[in-house]
């Protein structure tokens, strides 16, 4: 990707998760970029140009994170313990979820935008579901239901939780998610 390109696509991110999509223009871009929208549009024709590429990039970015937890040689605890620290940079940063963003705008997408945007969440859903199946399997989690259905619930807990942080601070985000935690560890009587 070329460097103008990239400083763009960059920018755009930042925005995404710190105003929302539908809430930045390209004069936002151009002004804090320096750079005429002229420039952007060489680009990146139409936002939802942009959009489409920011959302690549991301779901490029969820099977980087898929891959190397599957790779790893870390137990199930560890892998859902790095899953989970995902959000604190967010909140440490003051963004959202880039995913949560889009969701948010959901109906405000074109249908290219909204297949990219399934494809990511479907991809986060299965890495945390593979991780609960795993730690089913080692017992080092115990729940009721499917992992599938757990992993539902982990997730939105967890991007609720982000969101809720910006507002209530990193420890709100921690201590929810050593709750998850915990709850999991939990006996196998239950």
């Amino acid at each position: 990707m070329r460097e103008r390109q990239s400083e763009i696509l960059t920018l755009a991110g930042e925005m995404i998760q710190t105003k929302g999509y539908d809430s930045f223009s390209y004069n936002d871009l151009s002004l804090r970029l320096g750079i005429r929208k002229a420039s952007i549009h060489h680009h990146f024709p139409k936002k939802q140009e942009l959009g489409l590429a920011y959302l690549k990039y991301r779901f490029e970015a969820v099977k980087d994170i898929e891959n190397q937890l599957r790779n790893s040689r870390m137990n199930p605890p560890q892998k859902l313990q790095a899953f989970l620290d995902l959000g604190v940079q967010a909140i440490e940063e003051k963004k959202i979820c880039p995913v949560s963003s889009f969701q948010a705008d959901r109906w405000n997408i074109n249908e290219e935008m909204n297949k990219v945007l399934t494809k990511i969440e479907e991809t986060e859903l299965s890495v945390l579901t593979s991780i609960l199946k795993d730690g089913q399997s080692s017992e080092e989690f115990f729940f009721i239901g499917e992992a599938n259905d757990q992993a539902n619930l982990i997730l939105s807990s967890m991007k609720g939780a982000i969101l809720y942080a910006q507002g209530q601070g990193l420890e709100f985000f921690q201590s929810t998610m050593k709750q998850i935690v915990t709850n999991l560890k939990g006996s196998p009587n239950v």
